[in-house]
């Protein structure tokens, strides 16, 4: 930690008893105490931030929640990142296309003579079924591709 009045670089040891052994000027906050790791100069730092150096005044109430902001941040884009993508093919949206449309092509090409040597009688509906897949396929990858294409 720097003290906040020399701007030195102080070990745990040194700052013992939030004084500075090199300029003797108290220090207010230390960050291994502290549950949010605040340091004088952290504190100043966005202090400043909230004020756009002075022109604007803030709230305690403020001052608290940018320092909860900044420290829950990392955390809130890490579970926004995990709810954007829920299934791990979605990341990658054209082989995920790739690979729904050579699933259905293959089954369109298996399933008619599947259809025509055990369910004769149900080959329209066979092919009917065949041809929604290969649909729903296709525009599940399109719609992944344009999803994809609008994040970037």
């Amino acid at each position: 930690m720097k003290c906040p009045h020399c701007l030195e670089q102080l070990t745990y040891r040194e700052r013992s008893n939030q004084v500075c052994p090199k300029c003797h000027q108290r220090f207010a906050l230390e960050p291994r105490s502290n549950r949010w790791r605040l340091s004088d100069l952290r504190l100043r730092a966005l202090a400043k931030h909230l004020s756009r150096d002075g022109q604007y005044s803030y709230t305690p109430l403020q001052m608290a929640h940018a320092v909860l902001l900044q420290e829950l941040r990392p955390k809130i884009e890490q579970q926004i990142e995990k709810k954007r993508y829920p299934w791990p093919m979605s990341r990658r949206p054209i082989k995920t296309a790739l690979a729904l449309s050579v699933l259905a092509g293959s089954l369109s090409f298996a399933l008619p003579f599947a259809c025509v040597w055990f369910f004769a009688p149900f080959n329209l509906l066979c092919a009917a079924v065949i041809m929604l897949l290969f649909g729903a396929s296709m525009a599940l990858g399109t719609y992944l591709t344009l999803i994809a294409s609008q994040r970037s």
